[in-house]
This record gives structure tokens, C-alpha cells and sequence, in this order.
């Protein structure tokens, strides 16, 4: 998620058709959480939203629990 935010903070600073790639990749990177929270039976939705902001914030270690599906900070689990 950190890439994802990452590029997406890039291709604002980026005009016209040059945006789409730094996009499209972006949106790529999100594939890996939203699958996580998905097979847990979260709202993906809901969960990479949340996600998405504690990135937006600085907050880089968060991701998701692959167990509950839910937005938890990484370093509590050793990662």
C-alpha cells in the first residue's frame, strides 16, 4: 500500500495522459491487500479505505491482517 499511495502522490504532480501509468500501477499494487481482506471475508471496501488513509498519514507500517482481514500495525507482528 505504501507504493500504491506513493505513485498516486506522484501522478497528481503529473499532467495529462502522463498520469495514467503511475495509475495504473498504483491501482496494481492495491490487487495484494484487497485479496487479503477479501478471502478473510472483510469489506474490502471499507478496510483498504481505512488502509489508504493511515498510509496517506505516514503511518507505513500498517497493512492487513491476513487472519482477520483487518487493518493492524505490522510491527505488533514482527514484520
Amino acid at each position: 500500500m505504501a507504493v500504491s499511495v506513493k505513485l498516486e502522490e506522484k501522478a497528481k504532480l503529473v499532467d495529462g495522459v502522463e498520469q495514467g501509468p503511475y495509475r495504473a500501477v498504483s491501482e496494481a499494487m492495491e490487487v495484494i491487500p484487497r485479496t487479503l481482506v477479501q478471502n478473510c471475508g472483510g469489506n474490502a471496501i471499507k478496510t483498504l479505505t481505512q488502509l489508504r488513509a493511515k498510509h496517506a498519514a505516514g503511518e507505513h507500517s500498517f497493512g492487513i491482517d491476513g487472519e482477520a482481514g483487518k487493518v493492524v500495525g505490522m510491527k505488533d507482528y514482527g514484520v
